[in-house]
This record gives structure tokens, sequence and C-alpha cells, in this order.
């Protein structure tokens, strides 16, 4: 895999994401696929650029009940601030 910038943001009326654009060849696609645990799966995401693109999304079943984290911008950012809060 070879990322094509090393982020850009999704946009949304209320949230910014935080994203890694990636350019994949099919069989590549075929692995993230494999590797991706149940629940989560591949859809098409606009990005501000207006650019549309794959990429991996939560099922709404998967969500359901589960913490809002948009205000983090992102998965990543979420998982730093939750190991910077662990630490204190």
């Amino acid at each position: 895999m070879t990322s094509t910038r090393p982020c850009c943001e999704l946009g949304r009326a209320e949230w910014r994401f935080a994203v890694e654009v990636w350019q994949l060849p099919a069989q590549g696609l075929t692995q993230v696929l494999r590797q991706e645990p149940p629940g989560l799966c591949i859809g098409k995401v606009t990005l501000s650029t207006g650019e549309t693109v794959l990429g991996v999304l939560g099922e709404p079943i998967l969500c359901e009940g589960q913490r809002e984290i948009s205000e983090f911008g992102g998965w990543r950012s979420y998982i730093e601030t939750m190991n910077i809060l662990a630490g204190s």
C-alpha cells in the first residue's frame, strides 16, 4: 500500500474527520476486506475536495448503543485521547 496523501478531511455538516487516502490494486482491496472485523464494510465516502473514494465504514448495527466519537475528529485521535486520559 502506498499513501497518495498523508491526510485529508471528510466533510459533513456537523463533523469533519481526518482520513487517510490510500491507492490500492484490486488485490489489495480484497486483502483489506478479509482483515476487517465483522461489522466493518467498504462504502463510498465524499471528501471535502468533492472527490468520492471507497472507505472502511462501520455498519449501523455495529454502531448502535456505542459511544459517539465524532467529536474527536477520527479514530486515531480518539484512541490517542483515551491513552492520554488513561495515563493521567
